[in-house]
């Protein structure tokens, strides 16, 4: 088999046709579009047109999970917004992936073109970026591990620590946040925890007042660009933010105490503070003498963003929490 496989449902398949003869014009070995792969014919790459009825496409899909299964690199080639699935979230958030939702043919392939030219040798070893990503990770679980406060709870092991790692994230103390995802929060915008990060004004949509916080706010989206190792972690993390999305509240009010409820197994009480200069937040649970420290990147009478920055092995952990204000 050619080194790079363009794989691709039925309504993919013009785009799919293009991308070949782009990669063609550059030198690349190319084949379009196969029924199965064997052990004797594994590509060194593939590229995945992601178009609206790919998600459902048995064989589309059986391709992907044998190339999960043999660490066999699979770049998305993203064709335009559609609803969210975990195996799609899965390959998006695991791999580098290119945007042609919001982007025309030629932008898109000249950055996939990039992409291979640059570092096709990376991608195509697929076991070593995975064995690195593993201990990357391990490496993050275990400070996270010696950072938070430990807490009990009864439930689904996975569900668990991802509730922990959330809270933690909320929790964290902030010194300096240098940037934010940048997300428009639809579900139809497939692969969001993977855009750029980019350094943005925290000031431009917030109120120099704290009087729009008080209130009841409750979850509306919650994302990170936490790796997530395999297909089972992608499908646990989806459900438990879905659960959190259920219950997460946030409860503000004048005589300065707050409720969290939804992010630990039982319902937080405490004392906040707001520097409406800086956009810092504080929250000291009660019998506590620690506190938690966010920052707000929007707040008004309806809409309030929290974000959150760690840096963990040299890696950028973001956090995005936003909340719709349901009574005052």
């Amino acid at each position: 088999m050619e080194k790079i496989l363009i794989q691709f449902a039925p309504d993919g398949k013009s785009t799919a046709e293009k991308l070949a003869q782009v990669l063609k014009n550059n030198n690349f070995a190319v084949t379009t579009g196969v029924n199965s792969l064997s052990d004797n014919e594994l590509p060194e790459l593939v590229i995945a047109v992601f178009s609206p009825k790919a998600d459902t496409n048995s064989t589309f899909i059986n391709v992907l999970d044998v190339c999960q299964d043999k660490d066999v690199t699979v770049v998305p080639f993203v064709t335009s917004n559609m609803d969210s699935t975990a195996t799609q979230r899965y390959f998006l958030n695991d791999h580098v992936w290119i945007d042609n939702s919001e982007t025309v043919f030629s932008s898109a392939s000249e950055d996939l073109i990039d992409l291979l030219t640059k570092n096709y040798g990376d991608l195509a070893d697929r076991k070593r970026l995975k064995k690195e990503k593993e201990q990357k990770k391990q490496r993050r679980a275990a400070n996270v591990s010696k950072s938070a406060v430990s807490k009990s709870a009864k439930g689904d092991g996975s569900k668990e620590s991802l509730y922990k790692n959330i809270c933690f994230m909320l929790g964290a103390v902030v010194v300096i946040l240098l940037a934010i995802l940048m997300l428009q929060p639809k579900s139809s915008d497939p692969g969001a925890q993977n855009k750029s990060l980019n350094a943005v004004d925290l000031n431009a949509n917030i109120r120099n007042s704290e009087n729009p916080l008080i209130g009841t706010w409750k979850i509306t989206s919650y994302v990170d660009n936490q790796f997530r190792a395999t297909l089972e972690d992608s499908i646990n993390a989806q459900q438990a933010i879905q659960d959190l999305l259920n219950v997460g509240q946030l409860q503000f009010t004048a005589d300065r105490r707050f409720v969290r409820t939804g992010f630990t197994p039982t319902p937080e009480r405490g004392y906040w503070e707001y520097d409406p200069s800086s956009h810092y937040l504080k929250m000291q649970p009660e019998g506590d003498t620690k506190f938690d420290q966010v920052q707000l990147q929007e707040l008004n009478n309806q809409k309030m963003i929290i974000v959150v920055s760690e840096k963990v092995d040299n890696l950028d952990i973001i956090t995005k929490l936003t909340f719709t204000k349901v009574s005052n």
